[in-house]
């Protein structure tokens, strides 16, 4: 189970970090109802500069090394989620909030697995 999961984290993590990548060429991905306008192109680069290194050292740490300093970044990484929940929820932006929050209940439960 825990390899399953871990690989899933892995995933989850990429295509975060990945959505990160994509959000610096296109920020309307980040926000449809916004324009290209310097203020969404600032809020893309700031989101991609979380998500990017973030994302890929959520999802590979795990794969090589275990205990509470991992699973620390785990629940680290589930709140970072979770305030991109808020956010889409309060943007009513249906794909980021679901999507974060599949995120963050899959870093929340590796991380317990990993205590």
């Amino acid at each position: 189970m825990t390899i399953a999961l871990t690989y899933l984290n892995l995933l989850i993590a990429l295509a975060s970090a990945l959505f990160g990548v994509f959000a610096l060429f296109r920020p309307t991905l980040i926000n449809p109802a916004a324009g290209d306008s310097g203020g969404e192109i600032f809020f893309a680069r700031m989101y991609a500069a979380r998500a990017v290194p973030f994302g890929l050292i959520a999802g590979f740490v795990p794969l090589f090394f275990g205990g509470w300093p991992v699973a620390t970044l785990l629940f680290a990484a589930a709140l970072t989620q979770l305030a991109d929940v808020v956010i889409g929820r309060n943007h009513r932006l249906t794909g980021m909030t679901v999507g974060a929050l599949v995120a963050a209940l899959v870093h929340a439960a590796l991380g317990l697995m990993l205590i």
